[in-house]
């Protein structure tokens, strides 16, 4: 099993923790505590008094006085100290990591037939740009001064043809006010930052 489904969490079913820890002093608290955390990162810890003092942290003397009542919630075999419910534990934990690692290394290999085939689609293609796909601003003020004009469909006298629109606007005029309009849209286009 691999350590990095144990390294981040560990259920701790506070009910159950409480109800078969009721006869425990404060420093077995801890000490079982410890002993149970190292065992969820590590796996069964060794049957050694030494090795199990140095994981609740007490001194070795110390650790002795309490190893019969904190023992009690292990059993040994293969010369180390087997705890049933933190091994079912972590199984399911160790199920729960592989499925969720299964269901990623899934997802990135749809993600990337998804991409493939995409680029398929597209190939031979002329890419297309930001531009391309939105009508410029300009076009837009071109729209709306031969609207004004009349009707769109309306067709325009060249510019200096000397003709006049009925209100009393020459097309040079017209087109020069609109020219403006383009000139102060590019530069305000120009200046913001895509």
């Amino acid at each position: 099993m691999s350590r990095g489904a144990y390294n981040t969490w560990m259920p701790l079913y506070v009910a159950d923790y409480l109800r078969k820890t009721t006869r425990l002093t404060t420093e077995q608290h801890g000490a079982y505590c410890l002993l149970i955390m190292d065992y969820w990162v590590n796996g069964a810890p060794p049957d050694d008094d030494t090795a199990l003092a140095q994981i609740v942290r007490l001194p070795l003397n110390i650790w002795r006085k309490h190893r019969n009542v904190i023992q009690s919630f292990f059993s040994v075999k293969d010369e180390k100290w087997v705890h049933d419910r933190i091994e079912d534990e972590r199984m399911k934990a160790f199920a729960i990591t592989e499925v969720k690692r299964k269901g990623g290394q899934e997802r990135q290999r749809l993600g990337k037939v998804a991409a493939h085939a995409g680029a398929a689609a597209t190939a031979g293609r002329p890419a297309e740009t930001q531009q391309n796909r939105r009508p410029s601003p300009i076009t837009k003020i071109e729209s709306l001064s031969s609207t004004e004009s009349g009707s769109a469909r309306e067709p325009q006298p060249p510019l200096g043809a000397g003709s006049s629109h009925d209100d009393g606007r020459s097309p040079k005029t017209l087109g020069s006010f609109t020219s403006g309009i383009q000139s102060r849209l590019l530069e305000k286009t120009a200046a913001k930052k895509f």
